[in-house]
């Protein structure tokens, strides 16, 4: 199950939220080169409350790329939503991204 949480979320809602539903999967997007801080912000809170391991973190997005995804900490990164999905199968299987 997905659950848009919408855009100009403050990062503690995305994980207030995976914890409320006990997600497996944190889904990050950045449309804007601004918003990319944010993608570390929410990976960062996960590692200083000790959630790190506790969900897998992709990012999506025309500013992301597999490259950001590997600096900032992500388990994965998709272009699309058809791959992104993929990405989770993958992700869930203990495949890796």
């Amino acid at each position: 199950k997905v659950y848009n949480l919408g855009i100009n979320v403050p990062s503690m809602n995305f994980i207030n939220k995976a914890l409320e539903v006990r997600a497996d999967i944190i889904g990050l997007s950045a449309f804007l080169t601004s918003t990319i801080p944010y993608l570390k912000e929410v990976l960062d809170y996960l590692r200083d409350m000790g959630l790190r391991r506790r969900f897998k973190v992709i990012i999506g997005g025309s500013e992301t790329s597999a490259e950001l995804a590997k600096k900032i900490g992500a388990d994965g990164w998709a272009p699309n939503a058809v791959e992104a999905v993929a990405l989770c199968h993958r992700l869930l299987a203990g495949k890796g991204g």
